[in-house]
Order: structure tokens, then C-alpha cells, then sequence
């Protein structure tokens, strides 16, 4: 994991302004417990693509895993 997580992070550097890498590296960190982390980046990636079924199921997923279920319910039913 923490090999995954130094390369979503270098991609991240590369690409600031790609949904993709925001996502990438917020799955990292849900994936490594650090979901307040995981939630501004996937914040990211649905702002720039809010159709995109794959970037609201993880903000849903991070919403779930801080106890947020209002929001997973509206983050779901997009």
C-alpha cells in the first residue's frame, strides 16, 4: 500500500488538475484509513466529472467510513 500510495502521489504532482490522479491517490488513502484525506480528493474528482458513476461511489464509500449516511444516500443516487 504504501508503495501504491507514493505513486498515486507522484501522479497526483504531475497531473494537479486530473480527476484521475485526484481519485487515484483518494483511493490510496481510503484504502490506508485516512478518509478525511481520501473525501477532499474525491470531492475533487466529482466537482470536475459529476457524471462519473466510479468518482461518486468513492465519495459515497468516504462519506460511509466518516458516518456521514445523509450523504451517502445523496452521493449514491446521482
Amino acid at each position: 500500500m504504501d508503495f501504491a500510495l507514493n505513486l498515486a502521489q507522484t501522479a497526483r504532482q504531475q497531473l494537479p488538475e486530473n480527476p484521475i490522479a485526484a481519485d487515484t491517490l483518494g483511493w490510496a488513502f481510503y484504502r490506508k484509513h485516512v478518509y478525511s484525506s481520501a473525501t477532499d480528493l474525491f470531492k475533487e474528482a466529482v466537482t470536475q466529472q459529476p457524471q462519473s458513476p466510479l468518482f461518486n461511489y468513492h465519495m459515497g464509500l468516504a462519506y460511509a467510513k466518516t458516518g456521514q449516511p445523509a450523504l451517502v444516500r445523496q452521493q449514491l443516487d446521482v
